[in-house]
């Protein structure tokens, strides 16, 4: 019995270690999406895409061990990025538009 629950807390910190290890991934895909969205760059997004992809899969693997935490601050990181770049975007378009309208 003490090996069972021994094996159990090593999983455990297992999965911790790994659902860990998903901001290392998703907080430079994530400033390369906001990047890339920004600069109207739509034929390089599934590199972030991925990246980012991968750091959900690592956090989802901190459920088992019912470590919630990194999976919500991944998609936190996800979302702020998309919000960054689609709004320096959208900032752009409508300072291009302005002065487009001036002359």
């Amino acid at each position: 019995m003490p090996d069972t629950i021994e094996t159990l807390t090593f999983a455990a910190t297992v999965s911790r270690s790994i659902a860990d290890v998903a901001m290392l991934v998703a907080v430079p895909a994530a400033i390369v999406l906001a990047i890339l969205l920004a600069l109207d760059n739509a034929d390089l997004l599934l590199v972030p895409f991925a990246g980012l992809t991968v750091s959900v899969l690592l956090a989802a693997v901190g459920l088992g061990a019912q470590y919630v935490q990194p999976l919500i601050d991944v998609l936190i990181v996800t979302a702020g990025a998309a919000a960054i770049g689609t709004g320096v975007r959208v900032l752009l378009e409508r300072r291009a538009h302005l002065a487009r309208r001036t002359r």
